[in-house]
């Protein structure tokens, strides 16, 4: 993807509720520390530091987005995880020359990482492991402040953004199904309103937005498929490819346009999510709404022919299940 058409940046944040061979979350932070993946010594990471922790030990430089070469990365507390698992969070590359290192890193985490959602969480909850993607996309020469204009506008783009994708929630949702790796709907609600809060709890969660300057969006509908580094490459392509796009106004009118000639009804949307039925979810599916997506990302990477084959390859395995 040409630099020139916005600067595409990505971190992860790889979730792992247990790990196989008798293995800890301990001994893959020692891993990465030996690896030079990770700042400090074995002891700093005895235990998974505090959500959110700004620490000298490589939490701090992780959470406040920096572009580090080589990545690094923290490793934190979630609540959606049992005790012993554990959120490796890693610092943004730059989708242009970073995915190797970003790679190299989720091979050291992944190794011995189980898939299971039948544990419980911190909370008490059954546990969801998920793989959030961080992207952002900024014009060059680009102030990345927030646009003084954009305050005072009357609506917040964020919103905008949501809502737009909002309306192809079940394809998204579709886009990063992996039937042996399913989760429910809790912590990736595909609609506008989510729980209420801020978000957070949505397929994505649009973080800022400066009109025709940058947007950035943490992607949160990916699966946790730790043996499927494919899966993850396509799925960090498919969020560099609208993230970017949407830093163009005529994209919202296109997804808007298609979105609503084909609604979803909103009401099947709230029983789905009432439900955590992610399946009846994806029975949801319009192909045209994925047609549309299709070629808007299509047209999108056209200056990238490995990240556009690589997505055209998804779209066409996820179509031929509609």
């Amino acid at each position: 993807m040409l630099p020139e058409r916005g600067i595409v940046r990505i971190g992860c944040e790889i979730e792992v509720a247990s790990f196989k061979d008798g293995y800890t979350y301990q001994q893959v932070a020692a891993e990465l520390i030996e690896a030079g993946a990770m700042e400090g010594e074995a002891n700093d990471w005895i235990e998974w530091h505090r959500y959110n922790c700004d620490c000298g030990n490589g939490c701090g430089r992780v959470k406040r987005g920096d572009l580090l070469v080589p990545p690094i990365v923290s490793m934190q507390y979630d609540a959606s995880l049992p005790k012993k698992g554990a959120e490796f969070i890693v610092s943004p590359v730059l989708l242009v020359n970073g995915m190797e290192e970003m790679q190299r890193i989720w091979e050291i985490v992944t190794a011995h990482a189980e898939w299971r959602d039948d544990l419980t969480s911190i909370r008490g909850n059954l546990a969801s492991p998920s793989i959030h993607l961080h992207v952002s996309a900024t014009m060059p020469g680009a102030e990345t402040r927030r646009d003084p204009y954009a305050k005072k506008l009357a609506v917040d783009p964020r919103q905008d953004i949501l809502h737009a994708l909002s309306l192809f929630g079940p394809e998204l949702l579709l886009l990063s199904d992996v039937e042996e790796f399913r989760r429910g709907l809790a912590f990736r609600q595909p609609w506008r309103q989510a729980d209420g809060r801020d978000n957070h709890h949505g397929f994505v969660h649009v973080k800022r937005v400066d009109p025709l300057r940058m947007t950035y969006i943490e992607w949160r509908m990916f699966e946790a498929a730790y043996n499927n580094w494919a899966y993850l490459e396509t799925a960090a392509y498919l969020a560099a490819g609208l993230t970017r796009a949407l830093l163009a106004p005529e994209t919202l009118d296109t997804l808007m346009a298609t979105g609503y000639e084909h609604k979803v009804p909103q009401l099947a949307i709230e029983r789905v999510i009432a439900a955590n039925d992610t399946a009846a979810a994806l029975r949801l599916v319009k192909p045209e709404r994925l047609q549309a997506l299709q070629g808007l990302l299509d047209e999108e990477l056209d200056d990238d022919d490995y990240g556009r084959g690589l997505v055209n390859q998804r779209f066409e395995e996820v179509l031929a299940r509609v």
